[in-house]
């Protein structure tokens, strides 16, 4: 991020007013920094998955909606550590941060790349060895510098990332102690679930059937039935492709289909040694 950039977003997040004492005109008067929002926009963060041999390839697209009323100019996700390689957008930068937690950051060098209402914007990429799982990710808009003429006593507001767009997406696995078969199909029940609550699997009926092949496997698992857990995993791969995409959105479908395959070549794996 050039250093014009990163100077102005300093600032850009404050705004000065006066409260005022009983006498509003006294001279003890109080100035503080109220941080304006950085989060009135709709941003949306489609991906795209590419199974690799030993790798996933993460491609993001990153729309704003034309009913934002700020052009994006910063985007984040969370809880990705293990990373092969990053890819960025032109006129953008990327790196790693572990403020407030660990994140990976895209940033505009300047202005004239902003994201503006009703644009869309891909190159962002990530390669890891990790599977997909749920992610957080935030958007920040951009606000114009204000004028400050007098040091205030006190700021509020502004923290990132409160202040910042929220939305969800798919992004790497965070530890590998969740791909043991066990604990993979835990995964796998978890993000039926979740999936529901972010409107990525339409309906309960549909959540309900993954979640009860998924439990039936884990339980074929846990008593060594590998051939059986396979075969049931063969079931849920066809199911995906029948409910895509009236049932479930490209999100939940990769979610379940890309850690299905997983778990069912590692049980495969498991079954031959």
């Amino acid at each position: 991020m050039s250093m014009i950039r990163s100077s102005a977003f300093l600032l850009n997040m404050a705004i000065l007013y006066l409260l005022m004492t009983a006498d509003s005109f006294a001279q003890d008067s109080l100035s503080i920094f109220v941080y304006p929002s950085e989060k009135e926009l709709d941003a949306s963060l489609q991906s795209i998955v590419l199974e690799r041999p030993g790798s996933y390839k993460y491609e993001y697209v990153l729309f704003n909606s034309p009913s934002s009323n700020q052009r994006v100019w910063e985007l984040s996700i969370f809880n990705v550590p293990l990373i092969d390689s990053l890819n960025k957008p032109t006129g953008w930068d990327v790196g790693t941060s572990t403020v407030p937690a660990q994140r990976l950051t895209w940033a505009a060098s300047d202005s004239s790349y902003d994201i503006l209402p009703g644009a869309r914007l891909p190159g962002f990429q990530i390669i890891s060895s990790m599977p997909p799982s749920i992610k957080d990710f935030y958007a920040t808009g951009w606000i114009e510098v204000p004028h400050i003429e007098v040091e205030p006593d006190s700021i509020v507001g502004g923290d990132f990332p409160e202040n910042s767009f929220h939305g969800n997406t798919i992004g790497p696995m965070t530890t590998p102690f969740l791909l043991s078969p066990v604990a993979l199909v835990d995964s796998l029940i978890y993000y039926t679930t979740r999936s529901l609550s972010l409107h990525w699997i339409n309906t309960d009926s549909c959540a309900t059937k993954y979640r009860q092949m998924f439990t039936q496997i884990r339980n074929h698992i846990t008593k060594s039935d590998l051939e059986l857990a396979c075969h049931l995993l063969d079931t849920v791969l066809q199911q995906v492709q029948i409910d895509s995409p009236l049932l479930i959105t490209p999100e939940a479908y990769t979610l379940i289909c890309i850690n299905s395959r997983k778990l069912k070549t590692d049980l495969e794996s498991q079954a031959h040694r």
